[in-house]
């Protein structure tokens, strides 16, 4: 049987797209794995989703006269007195980076409870920092932007301050059955919590603490460019050095070593 040109050609083209397999694929552009080929969205619902969204890390070095910190070293104040930290951490809060004087969150938020009962929603960006951590993950940060300022807090404020802590998972550091940073007497946070030995002969160890309400906020200069899909890696140094060094073992006592503790916090925190 006879079949035209014309005719030929439109069966072979009903032919050809009838072998075509669509392609499932993330087509959000602020992924980090956006396919620009996908013709099929494989994020039919927020808890069924194959996109992977940007986030910002921090890499931080602990660090003491140049050095490496680390738990259970032999370290020496400006005065030339031998004393050795068993730990130290503290919370951090309230990540933000600014960009042309406005101030961006993570979009990872979370819902809390205040004193009162009502519902709260908060971006999730309340981490414990010690001697351990080396890299710190602050989970979804979408926005595109150039960045001038990074801001965030040693310590607590409100809402999370006072949050009722039955509303957290057991995972997340402002859960009720968490330990750290509590003081569990006074049912209050601490801002920060160190266990050090000021006399390394005697070897006894002494616990310094210093309650959330004195939280410090903090604000350092960066210069970061975030594009569509990029995730970002900060690189931080904690100078032990600055936030110890002015410590009189031999004449201070607890409550002057902490206000010195205080006084060298802020300082201590570089953008390397």
């Amino acid at each position: 049987m006879w079949v035209s040109k014309q005719v030929a050609w439109v069966l072979l083209l009903l032919l050809a797209g009838g072998c075509y397999e669509k392609q499932e694929g993330c087509l959000d552009v602020l992924a980090e794995n956006f396919d620009l080929e996908a013709d099929v969205d494989c994020c039919p619902g927020p808890d069924n989703c194959c996109c992977e969204y940007p986030k910002v890390t921090w890499r931080i070095k602990h660090e003491y006269r140049d050095e490496n910190l680390t738990a259970g070293k032999t370290l020496l104040t400006n005065s030339g007195q031998p004393f050795q930290i068993e730990y130290i951490r503290f919370f951090l809060s309230n990540f933000r980076l600014i960009d042309h004087g406005t101030a961006y969150a993570v979009n990872d938020s979370i819902s809390m409870r205040g004193q009162s009962g009502q519902e709260i929603l908060r971006p999730d960006d309340v981490k414990i920092v010690n001697l351990s951590t080396f890299s710190l993950d602050f989970e979804v940060f979408n926005r595109t932007g150039t960045y001038m300022t990074m801001d965030f807090t040693v310590g607590l404020t409100e809402p999370e301050l006072n949050a009722d802590r039955t509303s957290f998972e057991s995972s997340h550091p402002l859960a009720s059955d968490q330990k750290e940073l509590r003081d569990t007497i006074n049912n209050e946070w601490w801002m920060y919590d160190m266990a050090w030995i000021p006399d390394t002969s005697t070897k006894l160890v002494q616990y310094i603490h210093r309650p959330s309400t004195d939280a410090i906020a903090i604000s350092l200069p960066i210069d970061l460019v975030k594009n569509p899909g990029e995730s970002l890696s900060i690189s931080i140094a904690i100078d032990y050095t600055v936030w110890l060094q002015d410590i009189d073992i031999e004449h201070d006592d607890q409550d002057t070593i902490n206000d010195k503790l205080l006084a060298g916090l802020a300082k201590s925190f570089s953008i390397l």
